[in-house]
């Protein structure tokens, strides 16, 4: 915190993202590498942090053997309290190692575990000498060894003031014990001035790890950078491709729809042309004026798809009835390819949530799908049943299946079963799979090569049924 002193995590943040930014072309970029520095800095706080927690552990241990053992070799016995307050001490590093180890850190421990240390120092050398356990000399050198231990713990948590806090919280400690215990002036006063010297060369090797740290700071940010401009290239040329791909597929499927409108157009205007002529060129520009308007259309759709406007309203649908509006719709063009279209969902089924276009858009799309695909003479069968509290509806044909490795490719924009069929763009199966999803639905495939495919979608029933 910024109130308390003199540098606080913050600010060092702060500071090298100033100078970070004085090393890069573009001074505005500053901004948007801020935040990452924050999380590099708080990554090295929180490992230095657990770095402190395994010493302290080791430390504590140490001393609650050292109390354990006293008895037998000093001949000295250990008050209940005082070992209490050894094992209280063991457990409590412990279980913050452990916190530590799994993930957990709050920028409070920067504060609050020095202070802790100089409390836990106080406390276990003032039973110890109310204990007698060891010589004056050998408790004075374990204070020592502790309140080190505290000055040095500054130099991990990278700010001056963090280094400063955990200085003089050892001194006191330190000044707070040999009152307590009535320690000689004259060695009191040489550890003091030993812990003072260590806290310099504390705020020395923190100034050495604030630069290791701003320099590993900046090369890593400046790699994420790097990283992320490619990654923004890789993109753009990747959209690049998708535009150069979806103008390739629009211009060879409109020129040539458009190309055969013309020559329509050149033949109605010849003044031989029989009236039964006339009539059957007419036709063919209206189905080839159909096949554009569907182009553009299946293209507006995924459009809309991509950025989450496809909308849907919904409403109380009989699946019986979906089915049997689409056999209906499609029977032309099935009879046509000399494809036999089936319904099978003669039995009553719970009423769905769904808006009955829509998922006849998606009956279309799969049904013309599996009538491209299956040979004359083959079945293409339409099925609903109800199963796992939804209601499941299926496109099951006859045709030449789809091999396993291209199951995944699918629903993906532009697949085409085989590269050369140009009887679609491949946006029919994209377009099935966003409706469904809309509806908040499932849709799959099955197939096997020789055998057939089965599309299926789920749709969720109207409460109450």
């Amino acid at each position: 915190m910024r109130f308390l002193g003199f540098d606080s995590l913050d600010a060092l943040r702060t500071s090298l993202t100033a100078k970070l930014g004085r090393e890069l072309p573009d001074r505005e970029s500053t901004e948007d590498f801020e935040p990452e520095v924050g999380r590099l800095l708080l990554d090295e706080a929180r490992a230095n942090e657990r770095r402190i927690a395994a010493l302290r552990l080791t430390l504590s241990l140490v001393y609650l053997a050292l109390t354990v053992a006293s008895p037998a070799v000093t001949g000295v016995q250990i008050s209940l309290v005082t070992l209490l307050a050894a094992e209280a001490w063991a457990l409590v590093t412990a279980l913050l190692y452990l916190a530590l180890r799994r993930g957990w850190y709050r920028m409070w421990l920067r504060r609050a575990a020095p202070t802790a240390d100089a409390i836990a120092i106080i406390i276990g050398a003032t039973l110890a000498a109310g204990a007698g356990a060891g010589t004056q000399a050998a408790r004075t050198a374990n204070v020592s060894l502790l309140c080190g231990f505290l000055v040095f713990t500054g130099a991990l948590r990278l700010t001056r003031l963090a280094t400063r806090l955990s200085s003089t919280l050892a001194i006191l400690a330190f000044l707070a014990v040999a009152f307590i215990a009535h320690l000689p002036p004259l060695p009191a006063i040489g550890i003091v001035a030993g812990l003072m010297a260590m806290s310099v060369l504390s705020g020395r090797a923190t100034e050495a790890i604030r630069s290791v740290i701003a320099t590993e700071v900046g090369r890593t940010t400046m790699v994420r950078r790097a990283n992320r401009a490619d990654a923004r290239a890789v993109e753009a040329q990747a959209a690049s491709a998708a535009r150069e791909e979806v103008l390739r597929i629009v211009a060879h499927d409109l020129r040539n729809p458009l190309s055969t409108i013309l020559m329509a157009a050149d033949l109605l205007g010849e003044p031989s042309m029989t009236e039964e002529s006339r009539a059957k060129q007419a036709a063919v520009v209206k189905r080839t004026g159909a096949r554009m308007n569907r182009l553009i259309h299946d293209l507006l759709n995924v459009a809309r798809l991509d950025t989450g406007r496809m909308t849907v309203e919904v409403g109380d649908v009989d699946p019986v009835q979906l089915i049997a509006n689409a056999v209906e719709l499609m029977q032309p063009l099935a009879n046509e390819a000399s494809i036999s279209l089936v319904a099978d969902a003669t039995e009553p089924l719970p009423h769905v949530s769904a808006d009955a276009e829509r998922i006849g858009q998606v009956f279309s799309n799969l049904i013309g799908n599996a009538i491209k695909f299956t040979p004359a003479g083959g079945t293409i069968t339409l099925r609903a049943e109800l199963a796992d509290a939804r209601v499941w509806f299926s496109v099951t044909d006859t045709g030449a299946g789809i091999p396993p490795e291209q199951l995944e490719q699918v629903f993906g924009q532009f697949w085409q079963g085989r590269k050369t069929d140009r009887r679609g763009i491949g946006l029919g199966l994209t377009i099935a799979r966003g409706i469904v999803e809309a509806h908040g639905g499932t849709i799959g495939v099955d197939s096997e090569v020789g055998v057939g495919t089965r599309f299926w979608f789920g749709l969720v029933p109207r409460l109450g049924q």
